[in-house]
């Protein structure tokens, strides 16, 4: 987690919990970053590996970020956890 929040340009992992991982994606990028996930979020097969500008805190970088669909639901709430590597 402390990886992740470095590269991100964050302190402490609660500046991003609960944000959504669109949050993190630049302008240009989203509307693919946003297919993946719904995609998986319908259970269907997409992209285990991708690249996209991600959004820093502060600026903008390019990240590969291998993403694991991992989703779980309680009641009437669906998680989702990106995983990267």
């Amino acid at each position: 987690m402390i990886l992740v929040l470095k590269m991100f340009g964050y302190k402490s992992a609660s500046e991003m919990l609960g944000q959504y991982p669109l949050n993190f994606v630049e302008e240009k990028d989203k509307e693919r970053i946003a297919g993946f996930i719904d995609l998986a979020d319908e259970g269907k097969e997409t992209a285990t590996r991708f690249n996209f500008a991600g959004r820093r805190k502060k600026r903008i970088q390019l990240l590969n970020l291998k993403y694991q669909s991992l989703f779980y639901k309680t009641d009437d709430e669906k998680f989702s956890v990106w995983v990267s590597s």
